[in-house]
């Protein structure tokens, strides 16, 4: 995979940003940037509003809504690769679950049929577990960043309650992004993974093609103003704390003893779609990120990873289902796994041991 510099150095800035102004996309951009299909955005709009399900106020917003209205795109995509990788009828836990839109879309959506556990930091109240009960969506806390205080001394548990190697898949859905110590997380994964069972991982991509914007801009950040992250807030919706790139995480997941399956990009629109709830609901996107992201799909906002707990020789026996529209694929022949290959063996082997 060529980076920016081998793909653009030869290109004045003038020429590579001349198509500046955002643009409406055209419908039939919605199949290489993989948005929901119509009745996909329905169900979203139909879905009941429950009372964890909520989004701070912002001026682009009217009728106040929900979480899964403002992130109906990647709740499309996180639901929809899910329902490509798991077992259908087989456990899944889902980590730093809240607000719950990807399990909920799980069951209602796509008719997922084995048991869902969502973990949460904090206890619910009864209402809202009653409600995820309805869906058959269990509820169990977990600390998945032990290392930070909680402020009470007694934080939530730094394992689940259940036997290893007991769970077919585990995700998680933007929330790496926001732990000190994600590899806590990562091994708790593995040892709740069955052997051949999948971790997916998305998360925000650190190659962003925004970041590029935000720095010849001049807007006095790169990837987000300082007000939202960690460096200045720490409560109960913690900022993000670093984004990371593909070679990161398979860093870590080989660290962590798993063999990367498969990894993606795709650029996530927030806040579309639903007319009577945004004031301009219409997606957009300047002409040169467009020209760019067509043809290289790995300087989209968001990225995810696929872990086995397994060898390579699982990754390369495993099968998935078809590939939706503009899903980049080949980690296994990349640079960053190539490297990894003894790290995993070395992981493989020590996990074979006691279990800790």
């Amino acid at each position: 995979m060529n980076s920016f510099f081998e793909l653009f150095g030869d290109v004045p800035l003038r020429t590579l940003f001349a198509d500046w102004r955002p643009k409406p996309l055209a419908e039939e951009d919605g199949a290489w940037l993989n948005f929901p299909p119509a009745d996909f955005r329905r169900w979203a709009r139909e879905f009941p509003r429950h009372s964890f399900d909520g989004i701070p106020s912002a001026p682009n917003q009217k009728n106040n809504p929900s979480f899964l209205l403002s992130q109906t795109h990647r709740v499309w995509l996180s639901s929809s690769l899910v329902a490509r990788q798991a077992d259908p009828a087989g456990t899944l836990v889902d980590f730093g679950s809240y607000p719950f839109v990807v399990p909920l879309a799980l069951r209602r959506y796509f008719n997922y049929g084995g048991p869902i556990v969502a973990t949460a930091i904090q206890p619910l109240p009864a209402e809202a577990i009653a409600i995820l009960k309805n869906y058959s969506i269990d509820i169990e806390l977990l600390d998945l960043d032990p290392h930070v205080a909680d402020g009470t001394g007694q934080g939530p548990p730094r394992r689940l309650a259940r036997p290893d190697e007991s769970v077919d898949t585990v995700t998680m859905f933007h929330v790496i992004e926001h732990l000190y110590h994600p590899m806590d997380a990562l091994r708790e994964a593995f040892r709740l993974l069955k052997k051949g069972g999948r971790l997916i991982i998305a998360t925000d991509n650190a190659m962003m093609l925004g970041t590029l914007q935000n720095y010849v801009s001049d807007y006095g950040y790169v990837f987000e103003p300082v007000s939202s992250t960690a460096a200045m807030t720490f409560n109960d919706w913690r900022g993000h704390v670093r984004f990371f790139t593909a070679a990161d995480l398979t860093t870590m997941l080989g660290a962590a003893g798993f063999a990367v399956a498969e990894h993606g990009f795709e650029e996530v629109f927030y806040d579309v779609f639903h007319d009577d709830y945004f004031v301009d609901a219409k997606p957009r996107m300047q002409g040169w990120r467009k020209k760019i992201l067509q043809s290289h799909r790995q300087f989209g906002n968001d990225l995810f990873i696929v872990g086995i707990k397994g060898s390579p020789s699982d990754v390369r026996s495993a099968t998935t289902r078809s590939e939706p529209p503009g899903l980049t694929r080949g980690i296994m022949s990349s640079k960053p796994f190539r490297m990894l290959a003894r790290l995993q063996k070395l992981s493989l082997a020590k996990s074979k041991g006691p279990s800790r």
